[in-house]
Protein backbone atom coordinates (compact mmCIF):
# COMPACT_ATOMS: atom_id res chain seq x y z
CA UNK A 1 0.00 0.00 0.00
CA UNK A 2 1.76 3.41 -1.15
CA UNK A 3 2.31 5.66 2.25
CA UNK A 4 0.48 9.04 1.91
CA UNK A 5 2.97 11.16 0.71
CA UNK A 6 3.51 9.22 -2.21
CA UNK A 7 0.10 8.45 -2.55
CA UNK A 8 -0.44 12.61 -2.84
CA UNK A 9 2.56 12.72 -5.26
CA UNK A 10 1.11 9.93 -7.30
CA UNK A 11 -2.00 11.64 -7.53
CA UNK A 12 -0.81 15.07 -8.22
CA UNK A 13 1.31 13.52 -11.26
CA UNK A 14 -1.41 12.30 -13.35
CA UNK A 15 -3.70 15.32 -12.34
CA UNK A 16 -0.92 17.03 -14.18
CA UNK A 17 -0.49 14.41 -16.94
CA UNK A 18 -3.83 15.00 -17.48
CA UNK A 19 -3.28 18.32 -17.72
CA UNK A 20 -0.77 18.10 -20.31
CA UNK A 21 -3.47 16.64 -22.81
CA UNK A 22 -5.27 19.41 -22.94
CA UNK A 23 -2.35 21.68 -23.34
CA UNK A 24 -0.55 19.75 -25.85
CA UNK A 25 -4.11 19.49 -28.19
CA UNK A 26 -3.75 22.79 -27.64
CA UNK A 27 -0.59 23.70 -29.20
CA UNK A 28 -1.09 20.85 -31.82
CA UNK A 29 -3.01 23.44 -33.85
CA UNK A 30 0.32 26.35 -33.74
CA UNK A 31 2.72 23.34 -33.10
CA UNK A 32 4.52 20.58 -34.97
CA UNK A 33 4.43 16.96 -32.14
CA UNK A 34 7.63 16.97 -33.14
CA UNK A 35 8.84 20.37 -31.47
CA UNK A 36 6.07 19.75 -28.83
CA UNK A 37 7.96 16.42 -27.93
CA UNK A 38 11.43 18.16 -27.81
CA UNK A 39 10.33 20.72 -26.41
CA UNK A 40 8.36 19.48 -23.32
CA UNK A 41 10.98 17.37 -22.07
CA UNK A 42 13.69 20.01 -22.80
CA UNK A 43 11.99 22.46 -21.04
CA UNK A 44 11.54 19.79 -17.97
CA UNK A 45 15.02 18.35 -18.07
CA UNK A 46 16.44 21.46 -17.91
CA UNK A 47 14.14 22.68 -14.73
CA UNK A 48 15.56 19.38 -12.93
CA UNK A 49 19.24 19.98 -13.24
CA UNK A 50 19.56 21.25 -9.69
CA UNK A 51 18.70 17.86 -8.79
CA UNK A 52 21.78 16.23 -9.99
CA UNK A 53 23.36 18.87 -7.09
CA UNK A 54 21.56 16.37 -4.94
CA UNK A 55 22.75 13.40 -6.35
CA UNK A 56 26.12 14.57 -7.60
CA UNK A 57 27.88 11.70 -5.61
CA UNK A 58 25.74 8.49 -6.74
CA UNK A 59 27.62 6.95 -9.31
CA UNK A 60 26.60 5.18 -12.48
CA UNK A 61 27.99 2.22 -13.73
CA UNK A 62 28.21 2.12 -17.94
CA UNK A 63 25.25 -0.61 -17.63
CA UNK A 64 22.92 1.48 -16.08
CA UNK A 65 23.80 4.45 -18.12
CA UNK A 66 22.87 2.73 -21.09
CA UNK A 67 19.82 1.69 -19.40
CA UNK A 68 18.62 5.23 -18.27
CA UNK A 69 20.02 6.53 -21.98
CA UNK A 70 17.60 4.15 -23.63
CA UNK A 71 14.76 4.08 -21.20
CA UNK A 72 14.36 8.11 -22.02
CA UNK A 73 14.74 7.81 -25.36
CA UNK A 74 11.54 5.56 -25.11
CA UNK A 75 9.65 7.64 -22.39
CA UNK A 76 10.74 11.32 -23.18
CA UNK A 77 11.66 10.92 -26.70
CA UNK A 78 9.12 8.32 -28.39
CA UNK A 79 6.31 8.69 -26.33
CA UNK A 80 5.83 12.18 -26.58
CA UNK A 81 6.10 12.80 -30.29
CA UNK A 82 3.36 9.74 -30.79
CA UNK A 83 1.48 11.21 -27.85
CA UNK A 84 1.62 14.73 -29.76
CA UNK A 85 0.97 13.46 -33.15
CA UNK A 86 -1.94 11.18 -31.73
CA UNK A 87 -4.14 14.46 -31.03
CA UNK A 88 -3.72 15.87 -34.72
CA UNK A 89 -6.12 13.24 -35.13
CA UNK A 90 -8.51 12.83 -32.07
CA UNK A 91 -9.40 15.38 -29.17
CA UNK A 92 -8.14 15.61 -26.07
CA UNK A 93 -10.95 13.75 -23.96
CA UNK A 94 -10.63 10.50 -26.27
CA UNK A 95 -6.80 10.91 -26.39
CA UNK A 96 -6.79 10.75 -22.67
CA UNK A 97 -9.09 7.67 -22.87
CA UNK A 98 -6.90 5.37 -24.56
CA UNK A 99 -3.88 6.60 -23.15
CA UNK A 100 -5.87 5.60 -19.52
CA UNK A 101 -5.38 1.80 -20.50
CA UNK A 102 -1.62 2.35 -19.81
CA UNK A 103 -2.42 0.22 -16.30
CA UNK A 104 -3.62 -2.68 -18.44
CA UNK A 105 -0.51 -3.28 -20.59
CA UNK A 106 1.90 -2.65 -17.42
CA UNK A 107 -0.18 -4.81 -15.46
CA UNK A 108 0.09 -7.71 -17.75
CA UNK A 109 3.67 -6.86 -18.77
CA UNK A 110 4.91 -6.90 -15.34
CA UNK A 111 2.67 -10.42 -14.68
CA UNK A 112 4.30 -12.12 -18.25
CA UNK A 113 7.74 -10.58 -16.80
CA UNK A 114 7.01 -12.41 -13.32
CA UNK A 115 7.63 -8.57 -11.35
CA UNK A 116 4.81 -7.65 -10.43
CA UNK A 117 1.61 -10.36 -9.59
CA UNK A 118 -1.65 -9.39 -9.10
CA UNK A 119 -5.34 -10.75 -8.02
CA UNK A 120 -8.38 -11.73 -9.16
CA UNK A 121 -9.86 -8.06 -7.51
CA UNK A 122 -7.09 -5.76 -8.52
CA UNK A 123 -7.23 -7.26 -11.78
CA UNK A 124 -11.44 -6.35 -11.66
CA UNK A 125 -10.61 -2.93 -9.66
CA UNK A 126 -8.47 -1.95 -12.82
CA UNK A 127 -10.76 -2.11 -15.27
CA UNK A 128 -13.59 -0.76 -13.20
CA UNK A 129 -11.47 2.23 -13.05
CA UNK A 130 -10.61 2.22 -17.03
CA UNK A 131 -14.92 1.36 -17.67
CA UNK A 132 -15.07 4.47 -15.15
CA UNK A 133 -13.38 6.57 -17.70
CA UNK A 134 -15.02 4.93 -20.34
CA UNK A 135 -18.34 5.74 -18.99
CA UNK A 136 -17.73 9.36 -18.26
CA UNK A 137 -16.52 10.28 -22.08
CA UNK A 138 -19.11 8.08 -23.17
CA UNK A 139 -21.43 11.55 -24.89
CA UNK A 140 -17.73 12.77 -25.70
CA UNK A 141 -16.91 9.36 -27.56
CA UNK A 142 -20.48 9.85 -29.64
CA UNK A 143 -20.42 13.02 -30.64
CA UNK A 144 -16.79 13.91 -31.50
CA UNK A 145 -16.70 13.69 -34.78
CA UNK A 146 -13.46 12.72 -36.03
CA UNK A 147 -13.22 12.11 -39.48
CA UNK A 148 -9.98 10.67 -39.47
CA UNK A 149 -11.86 7.79 -37.69
CA UNK A 150 -9.73 5.86 -35.02
CA UNK A 151 -6.25 6.62 -36.36
CA UNK A 152 -5.55 9.00 -33.68
CA UNK A 153 -6.91 6.39 -30.90
CA UNK A 154 -4.55 3.58 -32.77
CA UNK A 155 -1.67 6.01 -32.31
CA UNK A 156 -2.31 6.83 -28.84
CA UNK A 157 -2.86 3.30 -27.88
CA UNK A 158 0.95 2.91 -29.32
CA UNK A 159 1.79 5.57 -26.83
CA UNK A 160 0.13 4.06 -23.84
CA UNK A 161 1.89 1.00 -24.58
CA UNK A 162 5.12 2.85 -24.52
CA UNK A 163 4.53 4.22 -21.09
CA UNK A 164 3.39 0.57 -19.72
CA UNK A 165 6.95 -0.61 -20.99
CA UNK A 166 8.62 2.27 -19.43
CA UNK A 167 7.12 1.89 -16.07
CA UNK A 168 7.95 -1.85 -16.13
CA UNK A 169 11.27 -1.56 -17.27
CA UNK A 170 12.21 1.75 -14.96
CA UNK A 171 11.57 0.20 -11.94
CA UNK A 172 14.40 -2.05 -11.95
CA UNK A 173 16.53 1.20 -12.92
CA UNK A 174 15.18 2.95 -9.53
CA UNK A 175 16.82 0.39 -7.64
CA UNK A 176 20.63 1.22 -8.59
CA UNK A 177 19.73 5.08 -8.73
CA UNK A 178 17.63 7.83 -7.48
CA UNK A 179 14.63 9.89 -9.11
CA UNK A 180 16.90 13.00 -8.73
CA UNK A 181 19.20 11.50 -11.32
CA UNK A 182 17.19 9.39 -12.91
CA UNK A 183 14.92 11.81 -14.29
CA UNK A 184 16.84 15.04 -15.87
CA UNK A 185 19.60 12.15 -17.25
CA UNK A 186 16.61 10.44 -18.91
CA UNK A 187 14.40 13.66 -20.27
CA UNK A 188 17.23 14.95 -21.73
CA UNK A 189 18.33 11.73 -23.56
CA UNK A 190 15.34 11.84 -25.15
CA UNK A 191 15.36 15.08 -26.45
CA UNK A 192 19.17 14.37 -27.00
CA UNK A 193 17.54 11.63 -29.36
CA UNK A 194 14.75 13.80 -31.01
CA UNK A 195 17.25 17.10 -31.58
CA UNK A 196 18.31 16.10 -35.32
CA UNK A 197 14.74 16.56 -36.29
CA UNK A 198 13.75 19.23 -34.28
CA UNK A 199 16.90 21.49 -34.83
CA UNK A 200 15.99 20.50 -38.56
CA UNK A 201 12.80 22.30 -38.28
CA UNK A 202 13.94 25.37 -36.43
CA UNK A 203 12.11 24.06 -33.30
CA UNK A 204 13.96 27.32 -31.56
CA UNK A 205 13.06 30.06 -33.99
CA UNK A 206 9.40 28.37 -34.17
CA UNK A 207 9.51 28.70 -30.46
CA UNK A 208 10.36 32.03 -30.17
CA UNK A 209 7.63 33.65 -33.19
CA UNK A 210 4.47 32.13 -31.29
CA UNK A 211 2.26 34.14 -29.89
CA UNK A 212 2.14 35.14 -25.69
CA UNK A 213 -0.62 32.29 -24.62
CA UNK A 214 1.18 29.50 -26.31
CA UNK A 215 4.60 30.03 -25.01
CA UNK A 216 3.49 30.27 -21.77
CA UNK A 217 1.23 27.06 -22.42
CA UNK A 218 4.50 25.66 -23.67
CA UNK A 219 6.72 26.52 -20.54
CA UNK A 220 3.83 24.80 -18.39
CA UNK A 221 3.82 21.65 -20.33
CA UNK A 222 7.52 21.36 -20.43
CA UNK A 223 8.43 22.76 -16.69
CA UNK A 224 5.23 21.87 -14.82
CA UNK A 225 3.49 18.94 -16.51
CA UNK A 226 6.62 17.84 -17.88
CA UNK A 227 9.57 17.88 -15.68
CA UNK A 228 7.58 18.27 -12.26
CA UNK A 229 5.08 15.39 -13.27
CA UNK A 230 7.75 13.13 -14.30
CA UNK A 231 9.97 13.38 -11.13
CA UNK A 232 6.85 12.65 -8.91
CA UNK A 233 6.45 9.47 -11.45
CA UNK A 234 9.41 8.26 -10.88
CA UNK A 235 9.89 8.95 -7.18
CA UNK A 236 6.83 7.15 -6.98
CA UNK A 237 7.53 3.98 -9.02
CA UNK A 238 10.78 3.91 -6.63
CA UNK A 239 8.53 2.74 -3.94
CA UNK A 240 5.80 0.54 -4.99
CA UNK A 241 5.27 -1.36 -8.50
CA UNK A 242 4.50 -0.17 -11.88
CA UNK A 243 0.55 -1.12 -11.61
CA UNK A 244 0.15 0.80 -8.79
CA UNK A 245 1.67 3.55 -9.85
CA UNK A 246 0.07 3.68 -13.25
CA UNK A 247 -3.54 2.81 -12.04
CA UNK A 248 -3.83 6.29 -10.87
CA UNK A 249 -3.50 7.33 -14.89
CA UNK A 250 -7.43 6.92 -14.84
CA UNK A 251 -6.91 9.84 -12.96
CA UNK A 252 -5.95 11.56 -16.45
CA UNK A 253 -8.74 11.58 -18.43
CA UNK A 254 -11.12 12.57 -15.31
CA UNK A 255 -8.40 15.69 -15.28
CA UNK A 256 -8.66 16.53 -18.96
CA UNK A 257 -12.57 15.95 -18.63
CA UNK A 258 -12.72 18.90 -15.94
CA UNK A 259 -10.18 20.95 -17.61
CA UNK A 260 -12.20 20.91 -21.05
CA UNK A 261 -15.12 22.15 -19.49
CA UNK A 262 -13.88 25.04 -17.43
CA UNK A 263 -11.16 26.41 -20.44
CA UNK A 264 -12.92 24.85 -23.51
CA UNK A 265 -16.83 25.09 -22.10
CA UNK A 266 -17.29 21.52 -23.03
CA UNK A 267 -20.50 20.23 -21.14
CA UNK A 268 -20.40 17.74 -18.54
CA UNK A 269 -23.19 15.35 -18.38
CA UNK A 270 -24.11 12.77 -15.73
CA UNK A 271 -21.76 9.98 -17.12
CA UNK A 272 -18.75 12.26 -16.06
CA UNK A 273 -19.87 12.14 -12.36
CA UNK A 274 -20.78 8.19 -12.94
CA UNK A 275 -17.35 7.34 -14.15
CA UNK A 276 -15.64 9.05 -12.37
CA UNK A 277 -17.30 7.60 -9.29
CA UNK A 278 -16.35 4.02 -10.28
CA UNK A 279 -13.11 5.37 -10.86
CA UNK A 280 -12.83 5.85 -7.54
CA UNK A 281 -14.64 2.76 -6.76
CA UNK A 282 -11.54 0.72 -9.17
CA UNK A 283 -8.92 2.43 -6.95
CA UNK A 284 -9.74 1.50 -3.82
CA UNK A 285 -10.81 -1.83 -5.01
CA UNK A 286 -7.40 -2.55 -6.67
CA UNK A 287 -5.28 -1.24 -3.88
CA UNK A 288 -7.66 -2.37 -0.51
CA UNK A 289 -6.99 -5.96 -1.05
CA UNK A 290 -3.07 -5.49 -1.41
CA UNK A 291 -2.58 -3.72 2.38
CA UNK A 292 -5.12 -6.28 3.38
CA UNK A 293 -2.59 -9.41 2.32
CA UNK A 294 0.38 -7.29 3.67
CA UNK A 295 -1.82 -6.93 7.08
CA UNK A 296 -1.86 -10.77 7.08
CA UNK A 297 1.62 -11.37 5.86
CA UNK A 298 2.40 -9.25 8.65
CA UNK A 299 0.66 -11.39 11.03
CA UNK A 300 1.21 -14.77 10.13
CA UNK A 301 5.37 -13.58 9.89
CA UNK A 302 4.93 -12.03 13.75
CA UNK A 303 3.06 -15.48 14.93
CA UNK A 304 5.35 -18.07 13.14
CA UNK A 305 8.66 -15.85 15.12
CA UNK A 306 6.84 -16.19 18.39
CA UNK A 307 6.68 -20.22 17.88
CA UNK A 308 9.47 -21.93 19.75
CA UNK A 309 11.98 -23.83 17.21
Amino acid sequence: MLNPRATLAVIICHMLTGSASVATRYLVGTMEPLDIAFLRYLLGGLALLPLLLVARRQSLSGPLVIQILSLGILFFGLFPWIHATAFQYTTASRGAIVLATMPIWAMLLGHFLGSDPFSLRTLSGIFLAVAGVGIALYDKSLSAGISAGFQGELIMLAAAIVGAIYSVFSKPALKHTSAFLFTPLAMLSGCLFLSPLAFQENVFSNYAALPTTPLVVMAYLGIIAGGLAFFLFNWVLDKTTPTITTLFVTLNPVTAIVLAWLLLDEAMTPYFFLGATMVIIGIILSLWPQRKEQNLSRQNGQMNAEQPE
